[in-house]
């Protein structure tokens, strides 16, 4: 450890893998407050000179005590001392910039500034694997990164933006709803969590030729944000059980266990007043036969076409008797409509 008696801070440093920059934990202890910091740094050369540049990132506690990085408010760029600069940005950037002579602002039409200001926006896009490597990258620490286009005529703010968006497009940065990380092209986004139970990655690959949902808690509700940069900004799709059902075959469905297609009507049953899916449902082959084939349970004049067993022998086409048995996949069935056949 490394006090200060001068600031009243404390450094810890991380065994940090990456060799281009380095990393540390800061404490900085007040009387009335105490705030935490991860500091990455990195040494660059301008003009024969080797000069620090520096990134900090806000430590504080969720719910379930653990660490994580939460968003720095009111940023304001650092040139050793803080400046009048915002940067509209939720951590902190610090720099040898060159300042006005007030020391208040500063000129980024100065060449040396701009070198300077290209490079800390090449520590902004190392820094995220850093973090990763640190085991901070999660959403929070998205939610905290520049993923909002709305200051894009701030020098600095425009650079992170155009950054952080080139490495979250390209690298494996997303996690995953397994606990791993997923590019952008693998990923997709799930608007219901029960659909991520159902579909493996076998599954999303052959219907939506993509591998990996994300992390479940990225939904409109509770990331608003991030959600909307993953769908508009980054193009992953978003995934709700309409636009599963529409991409059903009937060979899909005839590979599966009747124990999955039991938990499928069961989530189906659930869904009863979408009326859209359920118009949806009727004319796709999701029934399952005592023959095992797959039909719709209307034929193309809207009439039924699959009936409870009766009992009696017949020619009608009758769905699996497991599924008849089973309390869950009944209400699914009954609620569709389908019935045992009538004498006439």
């Amino acid at each position: 450890w490394k006090t200060s008696s001068l600031n009243g801070s404390y450094a810890k440093s991380f065994e940090n893998k990456l060799a281009f920059q380095n990393s540390k934990r800061v404490i900085l202890s007040s009387k009335n407050l105490t705030e935490e910091y991860i500091v990455i740094d990195k040494m660059v050369n301008i003009d024969g000179v080797d000069l620090k540049i520096e990134i900090a990132y806000k430590l504080s506690k969720n719910k379930e005590g653990r660490d994580v990085i939460v968003s720095e408010q009111d940023s304001k760029l650092f040139v050793f001392f803080s400046t009048e600069k915002v940067t509209f940005l939720n951590f902190i950037i610090q720099g040898p910039f060159r300042t006005t002579s007030t020391r208040e602002n500063v000129p980024f039409n100065d060449d040396k500034n701009k070198v300077l200001l290209e490079e800390v926006g090449g520590l902004i896009s190392e820094s995220l694997f850093v973090v990763k490597e640190l085991g901070f990258f999660d959403i929070n620490f998205l939610n905290v990164l520049p993923i909002l286009s709305a200051h894009s005529d701030d020098v600095i703010y425009s650079l992170a933006y155009q950054k952080v968006k080139q490495a979250l497009s390209t690298e494996k940065l997303w996690p995953t709803k397994d606990g791993n990380y997923s590019e952008v092209g693998e990923s997709l986004l799930a608007r219901g969590r029960d659909l991520t139970d159902l579909l493996d990655q076998n599954d999303t690959i052959k219907l939506f030729s993509r591998k990996n949902w994300l992390d479940i808690n990225i939904t409109n509700d509770k990331t608003k944000d991030l959600r909307d940069y993953l769908v508009n900004t980054l193009d992953v799709p978003e995934i709700d059980f309409e636009k599963f059902v529409k991409k059903i075959t009937r060979e899909f469905l005839e590979s599966k266990s009747d124990d999955w297609m039991i938990n499928f009507y069961k989530h189906l049953y659930n869904r009863r007043d979408e009326m859209s899916l359920w118009n949806l449902l009727k004319r796709t082959p999701i029934i399952r036969l005592d023959t095992n084939e797959h039909i719709s349970p209307l034929d193309s004049r809207g009439l039924s076409q699959v009936y409870f067993g009766s009992g009696l022998k017949s020619s009608y086409k009758t769905i699996k008797s497991v599924f008849v048995e089973n309390e869950n996949s009944r209400k699914f069935l009954e609620a569709l409509g389908i019935k045992k056949p009538g004498i006439f």
